[in-house]
């Protein structure tokens, strides 16, 4: 069964592999046992104010588009009379730039939001759709259950799966890097994997890279931290 937990992330990538499968393999590899309780649990601007002072990633889209996402830290202002926290949240792509800045209270509540290439005033009841893919790679972390999501693949679909651990720096930080690596054919037998991996910081641990690949499709669909400083 499905529980809150998972529901985000089995939604994406139900999407992206069951679609795909079809009986031919099924590893028998034992899974290595990594300790994932470290997982950073990011579900709001306030959490990232806590931990980041700048977080950037890059996201590639359809036909290998590329998009940096960048958050930064900057700083407290007065508003209303008020101490709060600045914020801006910018998306970079080839074909489009979006910045938008929050002003935050200190107990975390978001008091005010601008789109800074119009100047105007964002209502806050839509600020949260405009931010979704900041949290992407904590969201997808956070949800994701190796042993869950192989339980619920169909008994008829059969995939391979195998892991791997490494040492690297990642965003300018040194990281354990624990790598999953889920492989399989479509209904035409063409190959497919998902590659993603999970950087272990010491106190910390997030979702710094994930990847799709299809042999013979254009879509894919993956992301990769580039840059972390620590607040």
């Amino acid at each position: 069964m499905l529980n809150k937990k998972n529901t985000r992330f089995i939604a994406i990538i139900t999407l992206l592999i069951l679609p795909l499968c079809n009986p031919v393999v099924f590893a028998d590899e034992e899974p290595l046992e990594f300790d994932l309780s470290s997982l950073l649990e990011i579900t709001g601007i306030e959490d990232l104010v806590a931990k980041f002072s700048k977080f950037v990633y890059i996201m590639k889209g359809d036909e290998g588009e590329l998009t940096e996402i960048i958050y930064e830290y900057l700083g407290k202002e007065t508003l209303d009379g008020v101490e709060v926290d600045k914020v801006s949240m910018k998306g970079s792509s080839p074909t489009e730039d979006q910045e938008m800045l929050f002003w935050l209270d200190q107990e975390g509540k978001t008091k005010k939001v601008i789109d800074n290439q119009s100047g105007e005033e964002i209502p806050l009841m839509f600020a949260g759709f405009a931010t979704m893919f900041f949290f992407l790679p904590f969201y997808m972390a956070d949800s994701f259950d190796l042993e869950e999501f192989i339980s619920e693949v169909p008994e008829d679909t059969e995939i391979k799966v195998s892991q791997d651990v490494s040492e690297r720096d990642v965003g300018g930080l040194p990281a354990t890097i624990y790598t999953y690596n889920i492989s399989g054919y479509d209904d035409d037998g063409q190959e497919f994997s998902i590659i993603y991996e999970i950087g272990d910081f010491g106190d910390f641990q997030i979702m710094v890279s994930y990847e799709m690949d299809h042999t013979e499709q254009e879509d894919t669909f993956g992301f990769w931290v580039e840059e972390i400083v620590l607040h």
